[in-house]
């Protein structure tokens, strides 16, 4: 393929709004483009693939924090339970011994 018919599917790709298509055709014909064109393409894929990175692990943060979060919570909940069973344990001594 020529070069200007190279760029003529990538744009019908855009066109078409088919990222996956566009991806794997420039990888598929990338030793047919100008080294420019390839260093810009190999970059922009690159960027692509970090901001994919760090965008999935700012979820497993934000999962993590939300399951410890849960976790404090479920902690602060059996502190104050068990504090609740031992004055309700005291109330009932209390009140079987009259007092």
């Amino acid at each position: 393929m020529t070069t200007d018919e190279l760029y003529q599917v990538i744009e019908a790709l855009i066109e078409a709004g088919d990222e996956a298509a566009l991806q794997s055709f420039v990888l598929g014909h990338l030793t047919e483009f100008p080294e420019e064109d390839r260093n810009e393409f190999m970059l922009a894929f690159f960027s692509g693939v970090v901001d994919a990175e760090v965008a999935e692990g700012e979820s497993r943060y934000q999962f993590i924090r939300d399951a410890l979060g849960a976790l404090v919570s479920l902690e602060e909940m059996r502190f104050y339970m068990k504090d609740a069973v031992a004055e309700d344990g005291v109330r009932a001594r209390l009140a079987r011994h009259g007092a």
